[in-house]
């Protein structure tokens, strides 16, 4: 499901790229910064990542572009996180936030029409021998 999912979303770009009569390109970019010397939360806008701290000591740097791989929770602590962080600006915390939300809103839609565009089977019991 997740290599359709990749499919589509390639197809989609390459119908925006033709509608916008122009080629896409990928500009490189420099490796996000160490991630020790990040403060909680706080909104790195060169790359659109954003790091966090899970359990005691584990570090993790959130990529917006890595979003899907991440659960609705998660999103949704990512979110807290940032308007806690009193170094992000308000424009950073609202594009951050509007992605997020779209996103998971978006999750939400797709996952409550696949019952109706897909044939789904409940599962069941497998029943145990005597």
């Amino acid at each position: 499901m997740l290599a359709s999912y990749v499919h589509e979303v390639a197809a989609m770009d390459q119908e925006i790229a033709r509608v916008l009569n122009r080629k896409p390109t990928v500009k490189p970019t420099a490796k996000p910064g160490d991630v020790n010397k990040m403060k909680m939360g706080q909104i790195d806008s060169t790359h659109l990542t954003v790091m966090f701290i899970k359990g005691q000591a584990n570090r993790f740097l959130f990529a917006l572009v890595d979003k899907h791989l991440f659960s609705t929770d998660c999103l949704e602590h990512i979110i807290n996180i940032i308007h806690r962080c009193k170094q992000n600006t308000e424009a950073d915390k609202k594009n951050f936030t509007d992605m997020l939300r779209w996103y998971i809103t978006f999750r939400h839609n797709l996952l409550a029409i696949i019952p109706k565009v897909f044939k789904t089977v409940k599962k069941s019991s497998i029943a145990q021998p005597n």
